[in-house]
């Protein structure tokens, strides 16, 4: 009996706290939207000559943002590649990728050998380094599709790349 009114208990809390929690999302979401309806008024139109009201799309150069000089006049520029240079570029991003991957099967080889403590590790750094390719390979792809700061891109996929295979060769030499 003492059980039954303690699962009623229960059950009478836990519609309760579904009320309160409704009550709060019906107060949220008209207020979200009225502050979202206010930022957007306050949005200067491309029209409007006053620049004291307009809102910088880039950070300046000394507001601290912690962007070096180089990446931030890359991005405010939007350089952008040559086709000649963008496909000698991807023709190594490949070979790069491939060379990767090689070094991550071997790495998968490696754990069969191995016994069950050891290869749990290993099997987990070998699935970080495979993720850390998977994000290079989207990113080496959305760049094909918006060529703009290059630099900063080109300066960023090649030591990214460079981490992930020195990293792949030392848990290599240390697991052999």
């Amino acid at each position: 009996m003492e059980m039954n009114n303690l699962y009623h208990g229960l059950l009478k809390q836990i519609a309760i706290e579904k009320s309160n929690n409704l009550k709060k999302a019906l107060l949220v979401f008209p207020l979200t939207t009225i502050i979202a309806i206010g930022i957007i008024t306050k949005i200067p139109k491309s029209d409007d000559s006053s620049s004291a009201d307009k809102i910088p799309l880039m950070p300046s150069q000394n507001s601290g943002t912690g962007l070096s000089e180089n990446v931030q006049s890359a991005v405010a520029a939007g350089e952008t590649v040559s086709e000649d240079e963008w496909n000698s570029f991807k023709k190594e991003a490949d070979k790069k990728i491939l060379v990767t991957q090689d070094l991550i099967n071997g790495c998968r080889s490696e754990l069969q050998g191995q016994n069950q403590e050891t290869s749990s590790d290993l099997a987990k750094k070998v699935k970080e380094c495979e993720a850390k390719l998977d994000f290079e390979k989207k990113r080496l792809d959305a760049f094909a599709k918006n060529k703009v700061n290059w630099d900063v891109f080109e300066t960023g996929f090649n030591n990214e790349m460079a981490v992930l295979v020195k990293d792949l060769k030392a848990l290599a030499a240390e697991n052999r």
